[in-house]
């Protein structure tokens, strides 16, 4: 309760900065790192302070205890890209033990495989040549909700270095639109990196109808950048069955298609399974742009899951950066429940039915000079 008011206190302060400022979309973003900044800097702070006294509990931490281990005073006075730069660092810090952990694991497909009502869709593979372009469009148009799917088959089970499990499974939220959600076993410090938004990044210039109409699954940075997690999960079934049907007839793995694969066998590229909060809930998890940076190990390049829709992105002007993501972590002490993320879609646009706005003037901010669909997410 004290680290829920207390982030609000904070949304109502801001730093001396941004409190100058009448732009409210950067306002927003100054706000949106903030927390990010303080929820990893406990959890940062916490595990040093775990370490020396194995008696300190999360639950129990005194309130003038609590600002220090989240570094209330620096997230306050720090300017904007101080703050962008310390929110990339501890992010970084968790980055890069999570992906040395997929490297050693060997990657594993994290995606579960439902049972659609319509038969033909559970192989789209298992029909002749001339028949499979028909079927795989209508495999890709179909959502994988409760109108449309017999049974929700889990994911496998994903261990996190950090102690706790996550799975895929269904949903809680009650909706006809309703379909899987990511599920948590165990217990999850607040700030605890649980993964990445898959899929494919673009700049909001090369956006195109085909990619926005009805589409739910696109999540937008602040730096115009989005990624469109829509068909990651199908894409990724694909691609395995594809590459099992030329392993067979070849007798042998391409190395290319061996290492294109991997991209789908992040456990922890899940986050496009993520739900917004039904009405009266609250969410516990956010999300944050992070950028890989350009000499990212080529290890580790084949297994971050998102692609860039073209070769001539933002490298002109950032030629340090090897490809923008969305990177996810907790809000608070999350045990043995479904994740759930504020998709905070754009105001000036009609909601789905099933959408509510949690904090609409947190929304107003984020969207004030926006141009980009409504079917965004945040940052």
């Amino acid at each position: 309760p004290f680290f829920s008011s207390m982030l609000e206190t904070l949304s109502k302060l801001g730093t001396w900065w941004a409190r100058r400022s009448t732009h409210n979309k950067k306002f927003q973003q100054v706000l949106d790192l903030q927390e990010v900044y303080m929820i990893t800097s406990l959890r940062k702070n916490y595990l040093a302070r775990k370490a020396e006294d194995p008696s300190f509990d999360v639950d129990n931490i005194p309130q003038e205890k609590f600002l220090e281990l989240c570094n209330y005073e620096q997230a306050e006075e720090m300017g904007y890209q101080k703050l962008r730069a310390s929110v990339e660092q501890n992010l970084a810090e968790q980055v890069n033990p999570l992906m040395q952990y997929v490297i050693k694991l060997g990657g594993k497909n994290p995606y579960p495989k439902p049972v659609y009502k319509s038969e033909k869709l559970n192989n789209p593979y298992n029909v002749a040549r001339e028949e499979r372009k028909k079927l795989l469009d209508e495999y890709f148009k179909t959502k994988i909700d409760s109108k449309n799917v017999e049974n929700f088959i889990p994911g496998d089970t994903i261990e996190h270095p950090d102690g706790f499990k996550l799975q895929i499974r269904k949903s809680r939220i009650d909706h006809p639109e309703s379909g899987y959600g990511v599920w948590v076993m165990g217990k999850v410090l607040p700030g605890t990196l649980i993964g990445f938004y898959p899929g494919v990044v673009y700049p909001t210039t090369s956006l195109t109808e085909e990619v926005v109409i009805d589409n739910d699954y696109i999540i937008g940075r602040y730096d115009n950048m989005v990624i469109d997690g829509r068909h990651w999960d199908k894409r990724a079934y694909l691609q395995k069955e594809t590459f099992q049907k030329m392993e067979y007839a070849t007798g042998d793995a391409d190395v290319d298609e061996e290492i294109a694969k991997k991209k789908f066998r992040n456990p922890f590229g899940i986050c496009n399974y993520i739900n917004h909060p039904g009405h009266g809930v609250q969410h516990n998890v956010v999300n944050c742009a992070y950028d890989f940076p350009f000499d990212t190990p080529s290890e580790v390049q084949h297994y971050i899951p998102n692609v860039n829709a073209s070769k001539e992105t933002w490298h002109t002007f950032q030629p340090h950066v090897l490809i923008k993501c969305v990177a996810v972590v907790t809000k608070r002490v999350v045990e043995d429940e479904e994740l759930l993320m504020n998709y905070r879609y754009n105001p000036k646009h009609e909601y789905p039915d099933w959408y509510h706005q949690p904090d609409p003037e947190a929304a107003e901010r984020r969207w004030a000079t926006s141009r980009i669909s409504r079917f965004l997410k945040l940052n």
